[in-house]
C-alpha cells in the first residue's frame, strides 16, 4: 500500500479553513483575521492544492478528517 504524504499546512491556512468551516464568507474571514479578501482567496487556493480538493466543501471535509476542525 502506498504511503500518502500529508502536506504541511500553515497556521494561517488552518485558521482560514476553520473560519470557512463555520460558513463565513471571504469578506467575513478577512475582517475577522485582519487580512484582505484576496489573501483569504490565496490561502483557500493553497488549501485546495495541498489537500487535492476541488472546492471549499472538500477542503472542510479534508480538514475535519485530519482532526483540524
Amino acid at each position: 500500500m502506498p504511503v500518502v504524504e500529508i502536506p504541511e499546512l500553515t497556521p494561517r491556512e488552518i485558521e482560514v479553513g476553520r473560519a470557512l468551516a463555520k460558513g463565513m464568507t471571504y469578506n467575513q474571514v478577512a475582517a475577522e483575521l485582519g487580512i484582505s479578501p484576496h489573501t483569504v482567496s490565496m490561502h483557500t487556493r493553497m488549501l485546495r492544492t495541498k489537500l487535492k480538493a476541488e472546492n471549499t466543501v472538500q477542503v472542510v471535509n479534508a480538514l475535519n478528517l485530519r482532526g483540524l476542525l
